[in-house]
């Protein structure tokens, strides 16, 4: 899987025979891969060259993983779990910069037994996530249950458009702000009503789900100042996820309204929006660097969590869960 970057151009080298001489020309601009592969390649007639941006933070980001834990051994096509993407996590962190690493939301199948979804989250917070956002599927588990889970863990819940029905107040943080570096990186998350009924989840009496957009630009409103960037965790259709990158201050937007078709990424004007696979068979990676005095998305690119070394504290929440549900053993009577 390739980094797909739109501020990097890519310099083509053709060596070019004329009456013997080599010239050597050199195109500026982007070019595509699927260009830089073909016969011919014709020059980007472009003046100047744009200079290559520093990379500040990584941002990882998943959605939909619906309870899947471990990996697949697969013959056609084998993928790793959370034990794998905890090694993973452990590797980017080594390499430097400062990791943030979120999910979008439905990390639980809310019809799975309580003690399934629960190790599902705090083997997630093992793995190294530190935000998740949520989605249809955690409201219908149950927030209350969502939080015993990951309570006394490093993995915050965000979600900027639900609310307690009763009060109007937020049911969990409706932003949070992390601190990446010398960088202040905010994250926001939204979810769409309308995919509740669609994923046949039920929305619970006690809570209300509000406009993203309102919501949002509220948020953003007391955000002012305090954030060089803002990420937004969105379980929306791409159509309102595009609606919510083009919303003034926000510079990413992870989507996740989709679980069985996946949008390539696009810019919405200066603004970045994916959505990773779900069902967890990778992670999407994105560069986060200064443009234009903000944090945002300089390239990005899936990484595909292969199955291999597992990360000893994911596996051990996994297997504490699996003996669990083994039956006591009983001494045979004499």
């Amino acid at each position: 899987m390739r980094r797909t970057t739109e501020w990097i151009p890519l310099l083509t080298l053709a060596a070019v025979l004329v009456a013997g001489a080599v010239v050597l020309l050199s195109p500026l601009g982007q070019v595509s891969q699927k260009a830089a592969t073909a016969s011919a390649v014709e020059a980007t007639p472009t003046a100047a060259k744009a200079e290559t941006p520093e990379a500040e933070a990584r941002l990882v980001a998943s959605v939909n993983e619906i309870g899947r834990m471990e990996g697949c051994a697969c013959p056609h096509s084998p993928w790793g779990g959370l034990p794998e993407k905890g090694v993973l996590f452990d590797k980017l962190r080594a390499e430097g910069k400062p990791l943030l690493v979120v999910d979008a939301g439905n990390a639980v199948l809310h019809t799975d037994p309580e003690a399934k979804s629960a190790t599902m989250l705090r083997a997630m917070a093992a793995a190294g996530y530190q935000v998740l956002n949520l989605g249809e599927e955690e409201l219908a588990f149950g927030v209350t249950k969502v939080e015993r889970a990951v309570q006394d863990t490093e993995l915050a819940l965000v979600s900027t458009n639900v609310v307690e029905a009763k009060t109007g107040k937020p049911v969990v943080a409706p932003y949070l702000i992390r601190t990446l570096g010398d960088k202040r990186v905010a994250v926001l998350g939204v979810m769409a009503p309308s995919l509740m009924s669609q994923h046949r989840a039920q929305l619970p009496a006690d809570l209300r789900v509000l406009s993203p957009g309102v919501m949002l630009r509220r948020a953003l409103a007391e955000l002012a100042g305090k954030a060089d960037g803002v990420v937004v965790l969105a379980i929306v259709p791409p159509g309102e996820a595009k609606a919510i990158a083009r919303i003034p201050g926000v510079d990413v937007v992870i989507g996740g309204g989709l679980r069985n078709d996946f949008p390539k990424p696009e810019r919405v004007g200066e603004t970045l929006y994916a959505q990773p696979k779900s069902f967890g068979e990778d992670v999407l990676e994105i560069i986060l660097a200064e443009r234009k005095g903000r944090l945002a998305a300089a390239s990005w690119e899936p990484i595909y969590v292969a199955m291999g070394p597992v990360h000893p504290p994911t596996q051990k929440v996994i297997d504490d869960w699996r003996r669990s549900l083994r039956p006591p053993r009983t001494r045979p009577a004499p």
